[in-house]
């Protein structure tokens, strides 16, 4: 049976909805692959070419991009953890103790809201020209290198239900991801089993931009169906704005960045383990 964790509706009244989708976009990242392995990488790397360590495990690092949509990528979440540790130190913490206390912030309620009244209190003046140097590296300079291929990782199942979907929908399926080059797009896909001949049926936007409902309307435009017959696929608070912003059912799933507890409090309409969950309630 399907993992259906939440949902707005009735579980039967949600399951009906489901069903009558006529198109459906997807996020990639946490959804379809799972990046978290390159976003620790590629953030260490950044804080070693300027000269400082980075503490955090790669669950906790991916789980910060989901806790609001200036954390889900640019300059703002690196401030963020930089304003973070000042504050841990300046309240006694350890070196030890830090990584713990910050997953503990980031997976609380109101998580966003801690976190940006500890940036405001504790950000120096040096720390936006810092950012831009350690994003300069991680985003810039690596995160679409043929290196970084090696650390993304398939999420089990999503390949399959992805194609079912597909097959389900006649072909009304799309992948609407904010990550600007198509070719990292393309690259990610391959190492997660997709076949050259399977994204080649696929739907492909980048640059999406969420929470901007641009990119999404204007690929259902091109399916030839109304919103309210659509829906998109995520795994972040940002994901949930996009979807209400388009006007489709907001569907997010707990393969990625998002925790049960900030995804609830956007409200999307159903919360699903994963994308297989999707799949099994669309052949069931």
């Amino acid at each position: 049976m399907a993992t259906m964790i939440y949902s707005k509706s009735s579980r039967n009244a949600t399951t009906k909805a489901l069903k009558n989708r006529e198109a459906i976009c997807f996020d990639k990242d946490g959804v379809l692959v799972d990046i978290s392995e390159l976003t620790l990488h590629n953030r260490k790397k950044g804080f070693e070419y300027v000269g400082r360590e980075f503490a955090y495990d790669a669950d906790t690092l991916y789980k910060l991009g989901g806790i609001g949509d200036k954390y889900n990528g640019g300059l703002h979440p690196i401030v963020s953890i930089l304003a973070f540790e000042r504050w841990h130190k300046k309240n006694g913490g350890t070196a030890e103790s830090m990584s713990n206390v910050f997953r503990k912030l980031i997976t609380s309620q109101n998580a966003s809201e801690k976190l940006d009244e500890i940036t405001t209190m504790y950000q120096a003046d040096g720390d936006l020209e810092l950012a831009r140097k350690i994003y300069w590296w991680d985003n810039g300079k690596f995160f679409t290198s043929d290196e970084s291929a090696s650390y993304v990782k398939p999420i089990e199942g999503s390949k399959t239900a992805l194609l079912q979907i597909h097959e389900i929908l006649r072909g009304n399926v799309a992948i609407v991801t904010n990550a600007p080059v198509r070719t990292a797009v393309i690259r990610d896909l391959l190492v997660a089993g997709f076949s050259e001949s399977d994204i080649s049926k696929l739907t492909i936007i980048c640059d999406a931009k969420k929470p901007s409902p641009e990119k999404i309307n204007s690929t259902l435009k091109n399916f030839g169906v109304n919103p309210t017959k659509a829906a998109y696929v995520g795994d972040a608070t940002i994901d949930t704005m996009a979807a209400r912003n388009a006007g489709v059912f907001s569907t997010m799933v707990l393969s990625g960045m998002g925790t049960l507890e900030v995804l609830r409090r956007e409200k999307p309409d159903v919360i699903l383990q994963n994308v297989k969950s999707l799949s099994e309630i669309l052949r069931a």
